[in-house]
């Protein structure tokens, strides 16, 4: 998961992902790193800030296919679902 450190993550953060999952999802995880890295390059694009809470909280979002997780906000306002999710992260159940 050293990707994450690429991405501007630290250790810490991998360190509590590996507490918090199993390690099947977490191969799962490493499998698709580029997707990861897609879902985080796309998130911040749009300007999602809670990425690291929604990786701990959320990791399954990040190994979904990236054209699925951009039609899914595509789908509502764009602006108004990322001050949501800001706001709280459960706010990405809306989608």
């Amino acid at each position: 998961m050293d990707f994450l450190l690429e991405e501007g993550f630290d250790e810490n953060l991998i360190k509590q992902l590996k507490q918090r999952y199993d390690s099947s999802t977490l191969d799962l995880f490493i499998l698709e790193r580029e997707n990861v890295q897609d879902v985080i390059h796309y998130f911040q694009k749009i300007g999602i800030i809670p990425i690291e809470e929604l990786l701990l909280s959320r990791i399954e979002l990040f190994t979904k296919d990236i054209n699925t997780i951009k039609d899914a906000f595509l789908k509502h306002n764009i602006k108004q679902v990322v001050e949501l999710v800001n706001h709280d992260i459960n706010n990405i159940d809306w989608l």
